[in-house]
């Protein structure tokens, strides 16, 4: 049984706004490298730096994906805050052509594929692309594990799931926050009638091959007795209280970008 024919009947997508979007994405990469060299290190990079000399497949903060690309960077381009920070800025570029990819799923025409890059561009992610560091990565993570799974949605080619897994594996290799995300899908998805979906062997492989491509960070948080849960514990025993409750929500405002609020 056909679990998206609505989908199916909605006809073709509108031409992409290729080069309109490619121009902010390269505005994006642009701004960020032109000031990617004027601050000093932040004391994170420095710490990010410092692990490149003690690789391993998980640290007490962070799975290791940021260790690497910093390391990769340090060797690439030098041993420099512009240096580290040239692939963050690409990240966000391409996080900006992932954010209008999105809107044209969605039906979006070329206005609004603009006008999408327009928002992700000047949003909070650009504050993350500043700094070399996992925020950036896990964001790219989202969006075009999003992108995917709209695809999915409007398409109903349910083998997409295996690319849906890739990126979400990848994903769990820079923060382990993209979890959120597959729990919004799934209440999403239930809540939309979309249920089975949920039941597809696509679905199910791509879990798979997310689970084997994140099995060398779990092994590593196994053996060293689940550090980065102690973290978050003490991380939250440290914030708690009720302001947190409240501050929360308008944060979600604020941080995007407090004029982007109304979009």
């Amino acid at each position: 049984m056909d679990p998206v024919p609505t989908e199916r009947v909605r006809g073709s997508l509108s031409a992409p706004a290729t080069g309109a979007v490619l121009v902010v994405a390269a505005l994006t990469v642009g701004m960020l490298l032109l000031f990617a060299g004027r601050d000093g290190y932040h004391r994170d990079e420095l710490y990010f730096l410092e692990a490149t000399h003690h690789l391993a497949f998980g640290y007490v903060d962070q799975p290791p994906l940021s260790v690497v690309m910093i390391l990769f960077s340090r060797l690439a381009f030098g041993n420099s805050p512009f240096g580290i920070r040239i692939i963050p800025a690409l990240v966000d570029g391409g996080l900006v052509v992932t954010g209008a990819a999105i809107a044209r799923q969605l039906g979006g025409g070329r206005f609004a594929q603009l006008f999408a890059a327009i928002c992700t561009a000047v949003g909070g992610y650009i504050v993350a692309a500043h700094l070399s560091g996992p925020t950036i990565y896990d964001a790219l993570a989202w969006g075009v594990a999003s992108y995917l799974i709209v695809r999915i949605i409007r398409t109903g080619d349910e083998r997409l799931w295996l690319a849906v897994g890739a990126v979400v594996g990848l994903g769990l290799e820079a923060k382990h926050t993209i979890l959120f995300l597959l729990l919004g899908l799934a209440i999403g998805l239930v809540v939309s009638g979309r249920a089975p979906l949920l039941r597809s062997p696509w679905l199910w492989a791509g879990a798979a091959l997310a689970v084997a491509l994140w099995s060398p960070n779990l092994v590593w948080e196994a053996a060293h007795s689940w550090p980065t849960l102690e973290m978050d514990r003490n991380l939250r025993a440290e914030h708690s209280g009720l302001g947190s409750v409240f501050t929360f929500p308008l944060l979600q405002l604020l941080l995007p970008n407090p004029f982007l609020a109304p979009v």
